[in-house]
């Protein structure tokens, strides 16, 4: 089905990264700059679409559309290495990362690396980044690391500062995700007889996949 997978980049560096990566793979998908609520104006030129590729909050509003399945683009661990790296070259030894949880993991953390502490704070909303940003500077973190939100705030005061930014390779990934997803869609449709009979709900499919194991030949 034309236009069933759709790339929604909330930034210039996503935008390049995924329209490299698309005509790499030769797909015909989409890619659009688009940023949080506007993000789902955008949508609306492509109403056969049932997946979309984001990131970070742009993907959780997205995730409130009926009939899409969304795939999160999530920072690797070296994504986030070259961000502390960037910050400890400038003398920062207490960091906080700060990021959507569907960026940086649901889980927090904190570990050294040598004598810099590092703080993992996975936040659910842009107002709750905002909030522990402020917390975790009044705590003494002299460096933050995280999505736009986290790095805007962190600007008011007098940190450090470095962007969790995607690489090539996430991106690629996060696009081959969504393909396996679209066909794992489509098997599931041809169950059906009209076009947009019996599509899954994001657990429906997630059942689905675990239960029919991709076979390469």
């Amino acid at each position: 089905m034309k236009d069933s997978i759709v790339f929604i980049a909330p930034n210039s560096h996503i935008n390049a990264l995924a329209q490299s990566a698309v005509s790499q793979l030769n797909l015909n998908i989409p890619v659009i700059e688009a940023y949080d609520h506007n993000a789902i104006e955008a949508l609306r030129k492509y109403p056969s679409c049932h997946i979309v590729i984001s990131r970070g909050g742009t993907a959780n509003y997205i995730k409130g559309i009926k009939g899409i399945t969304v795939v999160d683009l999530t920072a690797s661990f070296f994504d986030i290495q070259k961000s502390l790296n960037e910050l400890i070259a400038k003398g920062c030894k207490k960091i906080a990362v700060v990021s959507q949880d569907n960026v940086i993991g649901p889980t927090p953390a904190e570990f050294s690396i040598n004598d810099i502490e590092v703080e993992l704070h996975p936040c659910s909303n842009a107002e709750e980044i905002m909030n522990t940003v402020n917390t975790c500077i009044i705590n003494g973190a002299d460096g933050i690391v995280g999505c736009v939100v986290a790095v805007e705030t962190a600007r008011q005061h007098a940190v450090e500062v470095a962007p969790v930014e995607v690489d090539f390779y996430s991106v690629k990934k996060g696009i081959l995700q969504a393909v396996e997803r679209g066909c794992a869609i489509g098997a599931i449709q041809c169950t059906f007889t009209g076009d947009n009979e019996g599509l899954p709900t994001p657990k429906q499919l997630q059942d689905f996949m675990s239960s029919h194991k991709r076979r390469d030949f």
